[in-house]
């Protein structure tokens, strides 16, 4: 499983035939259609034969659905994320604008405005508002063999309990060859750099402070497709779960959050740092 690939979606789509969905799907046309209307990225395909794999994604390109090829190891190297403390922006005139990071570790990092980097916003849906189906509803309606039972009942115990927000803000900075990830949780990191435009609530914070990067640095992408993050489900491909490909691999990536493997695949979807 070591040359595992995942072909994964990078919405926002046009409108396309729901009969010609339904074909490149191999679902019915309302299935197909929700998996395009998807605002955030999935994975659709996984599969170890690159021939399958590229033959796939040639098929949603001619149809105008844009995808990228990811594979476990790229995911595995966004595993280290830093928590910030709090924040500051330092505007260095014709020099642009630095911001400054303090981590929960005491230790201190440094963003400058003339270099890359793209910032995932991760709002999950609400979950007071989200009727769930039992395990054994779940696992019915998925699929009626009892390994993909079994599966299912591994993916929904992988879910983790809800909190009362869980929204955050992920950094992604390229330096030295790899990629550093920050994290602003709601709740933990401190806006108060801000200044005086910060709000009373943590989630205008977070607008706020996207809304500054997206100023002060034109190299920065904002992705925001995560808002609101699609409620954690389970996802069949063949004849596993996505956690169960990605665990086949490497043990540790079956056990991603669900938002946190939204974020990572938000990032590589729209092409890492390649674009």
């Amino acid at each position: 499983m070591a040359d595992l690939l995942l072909l994964v979606s990078n919405p926002p789509y046009p409108d396309i035939d729901p009969d010609r969905l339904a074909s490149l799907f191999g679902v019915s046309r309302a299935e197909a259609a929700m998996k395009v209307r998807n605002p955030g990225p999935e994975v659709w395909l996984a599969d170890t034969d690159r021939g399958v794999v590229d033959q796939q994604r040639a098929a949603f390109t001619d149809a105008g659905l844009a995808t990228r090829i990811v594979t476990p190891a790229a995911l595995g190297d966004l595993s280290e994320r830093s928590t910030l403390r709090r924040f500051a922006f330092e505007h260095e005139g014709d020099r642009g604008c630095t911001l400054h990071l303090e981590l929960l570790t005491g230790e201190r990092q440094r963003y400058v405005s003339d270099h890359p980097g793209v910032a995932v916003l991760c709002r999950p849906t609400q979950l007071d508002d989200v009727q769930y189906l039992s395990f054994r509803q779940a696992a019915a309606a998925a699929n009626r063999n009892p390994s993909l039972r079994q599966q299912a009942r591994a993916s929904l115990s992988a879910i983790p309990d809800a909190q009362l927000d869980r929204s955050f803000i992920d950094l992604y900075v390229p330096e030295g060859g790899r990629t550093l990830r920050y994290t602003i949780p709601n709740g933990v990191t401190s806006f108060d750099g801000l200044g005086p435009a910060m709000a009373r609530t943590g989630r205008k914070n977070q607008d706020l402070f996207l809304d500054a990067l997206a100023d002060r640095f034109p190299e920065i992408r904002i992705d925001r497709r995560l808002d609101p993050a699609p409620v954690p489900r389970i996802t069949l491909l063949g004849d596993r779960t996505l956690r169960a490909h990605l665990g086949a691999v490497r043990a540790d990536l079956g056990e991603i959050d669900e938002y946190d493997l939204l974020s990572r695949l938000a990032f590589l979807s729209a092409g890492g740092f390649l674009d």
